[in-house]
């Protein structure tokens, strides 16, 4: 893995943020600010549930209400210099919580929507009643806006977390390789081109690399914690985090977000990237 200089790094309580080392106080603060982004409200008093064990964080996505947190299937230093463990921290233990959290009180009084995976529920957000949702802080939105944010943001962390490993880095290799040759011609264009999504997806949200049924892949990027499975574009093989919340503490120049995306393919897990493509094509 590349070794990054120790100032672009955010370890243990220290930030530096342009030359200034900024502590568990200033830390604090960052975590309120985006705990509030997270959207659509303050946690409820209810637990996000007991964490999906297995070593798999997605395997959450086949679970049924209520969604329960699922445990990270590394320690939060294991994709440093990439990713600090400051990062890791509040990106699963804040902000993937928040959502699980309020995604669960919002479907309390949603019983014809509690039999469904995670999965499903994504793909069926039409049976969520639009009715006034309030949240713990006193917020009401409809409540299928509610769910459509925070079950977007289970369902794409739950897979965010797998689609990295300390042991990864690469290219794809097999079925996966053949189809992204096919589209972009070469690995290193393929890469540029989804650096220059993300570059081009303004604001918070995701780029993906999705596939049809038949397997040919092709990048989108999709608002807030929305997905390919949500506006019908295709299923998701990965997807970047596009999110403040994901690289700020980490990578704090102008051209940090590009930064993050360069280094972020030392940690791609393209063995569970290529095998979630082929699952899902039935190979």
């Amino acid at each position: 893995m590349t070794t990054f200089p120790s100032s672009r790094l955010s370890r243990r309580g220290v930030v530096q943020l342009g030359g200034v080392s900024v502590g568990a106080a200033a830390l604090a603060i960052g975590s309120n600010r985006f705990a509030a982004r997270a959207q659509d409200a303050t946690p409820d008093a209810t637990p996000a549930g007991t964490p999906v064990a297995g070593g798999s964080a997605s395997a959450a996505i086949l679970a049924s209400y209520p969604y329960a947190l699922p445990d990270l299937p590394y320690a939060y230093d294991a994709l440093e210099p990439v990713t600090s463990t400051t990062t890791q921290e509040l990106h699963h233990d804040g902000l993937h919580a928040n959502y699980v959290t309020t995604l669960n009180a919002a479907l309390e009084q949603v019983p014809d929507a509690q039999g469904f995976t995670l999965e499903d529920l994504v793909l069926n957000l039409a049976i969520v009643p639009e009715d006034d949702f309030t949240a713990a802080n006193g917020v009401v939105k409809p409540r299928r806006a509610v769910v459509r944010t925070n079950a977007g943001g289970h369902y794409n962390h739950s897979v965010w977390w797998d689609t990295m490993s300390a042991d990864g880095g690469g290219e794809p290799e097999g079925p996966l390789a053949d189809a992204i040759m096919a589209a972009f011609g070469d690995f290193a264009t393929f890469q540029e081109e989804m650096k220059l999504a993300v570059l081009g997806n303004t604001g918070s949200g995701w780029t993906w690399l999705i596939t049809d049924d038949a397997g040919a892949v092709s990048i989108t990027a999709t608002p807030a914690q929305d997905n390919p499975l949500i506006t019908g574009e295709g299923y998701p093989v990965f997807g970047i985090d596009n999110w403040e919340h994901a690289y700020l503490l980490d990578y704090t120049t102008a051209t940090g977000r590009g930064e993050y995306v360069d280094a972020w393919w030392e940690i791609a897990n393209w063995t569970f990237i290529g095998g979630r493509y082929e699952a899902h094509l039935g190979q």
